[in-house]
């Protein structure tokens, strides 16, 4: 579920991945959780919500998320014909 995350400040192996929502509550999940692998972050991710957390120093780890609109279909045909 989590891979390992470097963190950028300390150099430490040991954060944690950050879940936003309401997971269900399985038996992986819960080792995760008891392993220090992830944290739950909250019911609600924002685009401002941090990824990963470092145990080691408390620093929040954010990853750069960009989302591209889709054009509409008039816009890629005029994009085309330039």
């Amino acid at each position: 579920m989590a891979r390992s995350k470097i963190c950028p400040e300390c150099g430490s192996k040991s954060c944690a991945r950050i879940i936003y929502g309401l997971p269900v509550l399985s038996r992986k999940l819960l080792e995760q959780l008891r392993k220090d692998r992830i944290i739950l972050g909250g019911p609600v991710e924002e685009d401002y919500s941090p990824q990963w957390k470092c145990h080691d120093c408390g620093a929040e780890i954010y990853e750069r998320r960009t989302v591209r609109p889709s054009l509409p279909r008039e816009i890629k045909k005029e994009r085309r014909e330039r």
